[in-house]
């Protein structure tokens, strides 16, 4: 609390006592009346004379009301303030190497000038900073001031570590001010906050702007490269570069101490990006190191910059095709692009997730789910989930819905889904299952076709009848809610097991066909005849019939019934359900506009209903002309002729994933090309085949194996495979190092023996035992080296000390950031304004006289 009496300041630092002073009046008028009741009281008595008394009496009341009162300024904290001490100014000067030395000359004048001129109660001090501070001139030093050659870490600008210097050796007392001489251009980027805090002390800071940015300048911002890559496969190096000016330039590309490349450029004022291509070729440790050189340029310490990559071992990948062709053109365009394709039946791929972990990436070709089995769908899920690695599948008339995949494992991997038809393609369809369940469905037969002989069965095997059920669920399983579906059994009659209705409407289809039991005598044209009628009581659009038996029947005549289909748009398929059948079969069929299936092994009937109701209902297959259209690009069409791809001839139909990334659509909109990440691995879905029937144009073009190269190579796992994820991030000075490890399952190892060596450039080599600090999280820490490109190799060992895994990764250390060009070219006049704002200082004139203003005074009690 302020206060001022007869012109002299006062200051109360607990001035709530004051208010103790209205108990003075009460207190002094008690005062006056006991004292007048004693004197009365002594003089009549005699003692005393009534005139003196009186008078002792008052006095005794002023001294004490004055003792009081002094007890009660004393606690109020009276004190008197004295008048403002003399001026004192701290001159902070930028010495880094943005500064030039013709500005730090003009900065050494500036101040000198500055000294000379100041009145003889003035007090000034200097403070040289670049990457740290330090007082070159306290207060009250004399005498000429000295060259601004102070040994400080010339590679950074820490405005803010001047401004707290600056700030702390201004004295408490007297007006107090700043003046900051500097090019703004700051690397420690609290130079804001300290003006706050400057602002609120009521400390004034000026601001001296020097003009080294007026000179040209370019500079490698950035080099960027995979981290990894595999052996034989090329890549693109990224160069960033900026320039304060339109000019010609030189860059050069090094990888480790080789010149791999080298060519003139134009650069544009600002930011300017260029690409090398690279092929991987010696497996370990690179850098590539890119230097820029220009006429007009005034730093070589921001020419030059760097990336790290290591080159992996070839990726392996699995090809599992349903036939040889299937494969044929991908495994020799990945073989170009120096993959290592393994191609191999459906029977032969390992049904154990530590079985498919020998493989980077698995390509399904074409290739029946009923081929690979639950087990080896449910492995090759968690391969892709929870081992990182890819997985692609490729288009054809046995893969995706029209191969069984719908509801399955893999299917659940993959970025498409199969249970959706588009309404567009729905059609009408009636579909009518005709089943023989003689007696010779309830046993194998290994007889050679022809007409029924008692003698060429055998009571061996699955029963053929119960195969039939397998089937006929398979291939409703194909079928929209609205397409209908019969089923007539027969033996020497045809008995109806599921009347002709919508899909939808039966309850339970596994419960109705149960009971078809194998027995009796085969009556085949019974069980047509009654399936013709069913179907022609329907209005459906498609109306389609399939046939199963071993063809042990009479061979009745089946022509007018055949003729009698074909006027009411009925087709006929048959499946010849084991080697023993009879050829009237594949005759019937080729009457009835269908398919004849033979099989030799009644397992695979199944899947032979599935391929037979696809191609019947049209609802997973698209055969027609079909020109690709772009959606989007991505990196599988990366370096790709977009606006000319070849024209397909058909493709699986499939529904995107909401969170699919479609890059190629059939006209219609339905996905060609998709993929996605799937828990720690990506999955890819081509839904054209990779042969002769619909990517005829596809296999012939020039870039495709370009295309299959990096379809496959999009999938391919980017960490390693030892169980340790690296990384390393600089900060503060340090490079600090962090390690992930982890079991084959995905959980945390915890008491892992782990030491990373840092390699540099000139040889040098540091190590460090790494620390555990979470569950499977290790870390250490280095002094950070010199700028340039460092591999970093952390190695888990036993206890004895001997190697178990071993993982690369790299570190780049940047040039200092004192000499990075802004992405604002007057950034640092602008932090300059801001400080100078926020503080109440102002911008002086570098040649000028210093008009610094100064904070209110401050006083001294």
């Amino acid at each position: 609390m302020d206060l001022s009496w007869a012109g002299l300041p006062l200051l109360f630092t607990d001035p709530w006592w004051l208010v103790a002073f209205a108990l003075l009046p009460p207190l002094i008028l008690l005062g006056l009346w006991e004292g007048r009741t004693v004197r009365r009281r002594r003089v009549a008595l005699g003692v005393v004379r009534a005139g003196p008394e009186r008078w002792r009496s008052r006095v005794s009341a002023i001294v004490r009301a004055t003792i009081l009162s002094c007890v009660l300024l004393a606690l109020a904290g009276l004190q008197l303030v004295r008048s403002a001490g003399p001026i004192s100014t701290v001159y902070l000067v930028d010495v880094s190497d943005s500064v030039s030395a013709d500005d730090r000359a003009a900065a050494h004048a500036y101040v000198q000038r500055a000294l000379d001129g100041a009145r003889s109660d003035e007090r000034s001090a200097v403070v040289l900073f670049a990457g740290q501070a330090q007082v070159l001139r306290p207060f009250g030093g004399t005498g000429p001031l000295a060259a601004f050659d102070a040994q400080l870490p010339a590679g950074g600008t820490d405005i803010a570590a001047a401004l707290r210097l600056g700030t702390a050796l201004l004295p408490a007392d007297g007006p107090r001010r700043l003046v900051l001489i500097s090019d703004g251009q700051e690397t420690g980027e609290q130079a804001r906050t300290e003006a706050t805090t400057a602002a609120a002390a009521g400390i004034p800071v000026s601001v001296v702007p020097l003009h080294s940015g007026a000179l040209n300048e370019v500079a490698v911002d950035a080099v960027g490269a995979p981290s990894t890559v595999p052996s034989g496969q090329g890549f693109e190096i990224q160069v960033r570069l900026t320039s304060t000016a339109a000019e010609g330039a030189h860059l050069r590309l090094f990888q480790d101490d080789t010149l791999l490349a080298e060519r003139d450029v134009s650069l544009q004022k600002g930011s300017n990006l260029f690409t090398f291509p690279a092929t991987a070729r010696d497996e370990g440790f690179h850098s590539y190191r890119v230097t820029v050189s220009a006429v007009d340029d005034r730093w070589a310490q921001n020419n030059e910059a760097a990336a790290v990559t290591v080159v992996q071992s070839p990726p392996r990948v699995l090809i599992v095709a349903g036939q040889p062709d299937d494969a044929e053109p991908l495994r020799v365009a990945l073989e170009t692009a120096h993959i290592e394709p393994q191609v191999a039946k459906a029977a032969d791929v390992p049904h154990t997730l530590d079985g498919l972990a020998a493989y980077d990436s698995i390509v399904l070709a074409n290739t029946p789910a009923t081929a690979l089995g639950d087990a080896t769908m449910a492995a090759m899920q968690a391969y892709v989930r929870d081992l990182g690695r890819g997985l692609v599948m490729i288009g054809g008339e046995a893969s995706f819905g029209a191969g069984g995949y719908l509801n399955t494992p893999v299917e659940a991997a993959l970025p498409v889904s199969m249970g959706v038809r588009s309404p567009q393609r729905q059609a009408d369809v009636a579909l009518e299952v005709v089943v023989d369940k003689s007696g010779s469905m309830g046993r194998c037969h290994c007889g050679n076709s022809g007409a029924f002989r008692s003698t060429d069965m055998q009571q061996t095997g699955v029963a053929k009848v119960d195969i039939a059920k397998e089937a006929i669920l398979k291939a409703a399983a194909t079928l929209a809610p609205t397409d209908r579906i019969g089923v007539m059994a027969f033996d020497s009659l045809s008995r109806p097991v599921v009347q002709m209705q919508p899909l939808s409407q039966l309850p339970n289809l596994a419960s109705l066909i149960a009971g078809i039991k194998a027995d009796g005598t085969t009556n085949m044209f019974a069980g047509l005849r009654a399936a013709t009628d069913a179907l022609e009581a329907t209005d459906a659009k498609v109306k389609h019939m399939i046939l199963l038996t071993d063809g042990w029947s009479d061979q009745s005549t089946y022509d007018a019934l055949i003729e009698e289909m074909r006027q009411h748009n009925i087709t006929l398929s048959a499946i010849a359900a084991g080697s023993g059948a009879s050829d009237l079969l594949q005759d019937l069929a080729r009457k009835g506009g269908g398919r004849y299936y033979t099989s030799d092994d009644t397992s695979d009937v199944p899947q032979l209903f599935l391929k037979e109701t696809v191609l019947a209902t049209g609802a997973y297959l698209v055969e027609q002309p079909t020109d690709p259209a772009l959606a989007r690009a991505g990196p599988i069409l990366k370096g790709l002729d977009t606006a000319h791809l070849p024209p397909l001839l058909g493709y699986n139909s499939t529904t995107p994933r909401t969170t699919a990334d479609v890059t190629l659509t059939a006209p219609n909109g339905d996905p060609l090309l998709a993929g996605w990440q799937y828990g720690l691995g990506r999955s890819v879905a081509w839904t054209s085949d990779m042969k002769g029937r619909w990517a005829g144009g596809w296999v012939q073009w020039p870039q495709f194996p370009q295309f299959a190269a990096q379809l496959v190579g999009w999938t391919l796992p980017h960490a390693g495979s030892s169980g340790l994820e690296s990384s390393v991030t600089l900060a503060d000075g340090r490079a600090r190092i962090a390690v992930d490890a982890r079991d084959p399952a995905g959980a945390p190892r915890d008491g892992v023996p782990l030491l990373a060596q840092v390699n540099g450039p000139d040889g040098s080599i540091s190590a460090v035992d790494l620390t555990q600090t979470g569950p499977g999280h290790y870390e250490g820490t280095v002094l950070a080296p010199a700028p340039g490109a460092y591999q970093v190799q952390v190695r888990q060992t036993t206890v004895a000390g001997s190697p178990v895994a071993t993982q690369t990764t790299g570190l780049v250390v940047p040039y200092p950031a004192e000499y990075a060009l802004g992405a604002a070219p007057d950034a640092g006049a602008g932090l300059l304004r801001d400080v100078a704002a926020a503080t109440g200082g102002r911008p002086l004139d570098l040649a000028g006289a210093n008009t610094a203003p100064t904070g209110a005074p401050r006083p001294s009690p």
